[in-house]
């Protein structure tokens, strides 16, 4: 018997544990949760600074001219509720429970990070991106995540079939609109989106299309130059003079599109791009050829300036030592700056003896006009009389 109520014991203590971690929710941040009673919808609750949700329960701060349950910037008038403040609400389990629904998302990866299961999709080898499908379920919201989308099906002015890659950043307004007033709120706003890249890519060629950049200064429509989130975000509020854009509809927002990149979907997209790429290839090979040829020649230049530098440096190099020979052998005699000013007699003779051999080589007369000392530029050392007894009369 007691190990009876031992069991119902346990099994009673392990029920309650269960209703009470069931019944207080603890929704994440940036993330909103809907509460359903009896399958029915009954409240959202959300964790995002700065926010809060336009509560139909809570009169004071319901604003009737927006839509119940949306998101609306928190000023200082509003104070928050216990639950608010400490982020936990407690609803009965099983009466109430979370609001679970099928989810299928994709997200960007690098190469090597692509797991089992995941469904490429999109692949760039010269980026190592992948774009990847994934199937689940989800049992929130969150408040801004960006989306990897592939678009296909695409047309450029000249018929060219492309595919596209683009990024988009989108971000709750209405969680009750993204959860119930459509199926697969992501699956329709993607469509959206393909929609308006269909509008967009159908006024280009496929050499503007390459040329696309997602953020510019310059928003002055839809050229190639033009803000490409500036071109896509008319779908929050739809057409002209019409709230009919995802935002009205469907509680979401397009905060920001980057386009990625394209890849031809057909041989006449191919064709275009060929047409297009290789003037450009061809252009890029002269230009690396002319800037080899250039380096060649100014390094052959280089190289002769070196060695013209070096044999002037030689040359320099061998009168001082011939000069600092002389000066430290005693054979000349130099000034302070280090310059001969006159050679020794020793050094006469030998430079005469020098000079005799250069004469030597030489055929025909020779008529000297000076002493030969001139001639063989020989200095005699001058000696002056002295007078006295030993001197000459």
């Amino acid at each position: 018997m007691e190990w009876f109520l031992l069991v119902i014991s346990a099994i009673l203590a392990g029920g309650l544990l269960f209703l009470v971690s069931e019944s207080f929710k603890t929704p994440g941040e940036r993330t909103a949760q809907a509460i359903m009673r009896f399958d029915k919808f009954h409240a959202i609750i959300m964790s995002v600074e700065g926010y809060r949700l336009n509560d139909p329960r809570r009169k004071k701060y319901y604003v009737t001219d927006k839509p119940a349950w949306e998101l609306i910037l928190v000023d200082a008038k509003y104070k928050p509720s216990l639950q608010e403040r400490w982020n936990v609400y407690f609803f009965l389990w099983p009466i109430y429970k979370t609001y679970v629904y099928p989810f299928a998302y994709t997200k960007l990866k690098k190469r090597g990070d692509v797991a089992p299961g995941d469904n490429v999709i999109w692949s760039d080898e010269r980026t190592g991106e992948s774009v990847v499908s994934r199937t689940g379920t989800s049992n929130h919201v969150d408040f801004q995540v960006e989306y990897p989308t592939i678009t296909g099906n695409l047309f450029t002015n000249e018929m060219a079939k492309v595919l596209v890659f683009t990024n988009n950043t989108l971000q709750t307004t209405n969680p009750f609109k993204m959860l119930f007033r459509i199926n697969n709120w992501l699956g329709v706003t993607t469509e959206t989106i393909g929609g308006a890249l269909r509008g967009v890519v159908g006024k280009l060629s496929i050499q503007q299309l390459n040329q696309v950049r997602s953020e510019t200064e310059d928003r002055s429509g839809d050229t190639p130059s033009a803000d490409f989130t500036h071109t896509m975000t008319w779908i929050n509020r739809g057409a002209a003079d019409k709230e009919d854009g995802i935002e009205e509809k469907w509680g979401v927002q397009l905060t920001k599109s980057i386009f990625k990149a394209f890849t031809p979907g057909d041989a006449n997209a191919d064709e275009l791009m060929d047409s297009f790429l290789e003037p450009r290839i061809a252009d890029q090979k002269g230009s690396a050829a002319v800037i080899t040829a250039q380096r060649e020649g100014d390094a052959v230049l280089a190289l002769a300036t070196k060695k013209a530098e070096a044999y002037e440096k030689t040359q320099a190099a061998i009168v001082t030592w011939k000069k600092k020979y002389l000066v430290d052998t005693g054979l000349a005699k130099a000034d302070a700056q280090g310059n001969i000013t006159a050679l020794v007699p020793d050094a006469n003779t030998r430079v005469s003896a020098e000079a005799l051999k250069a004469l030597s080589k030489l055929t025909g007369t020779l008529v000297i006009g000076e002493n030969l000392n001139t001639l063989l530029n020989l200095n005699r050392p001058q000696t002056t009389p002295t007078t006295g007894e030993g001197a000459a009369s």
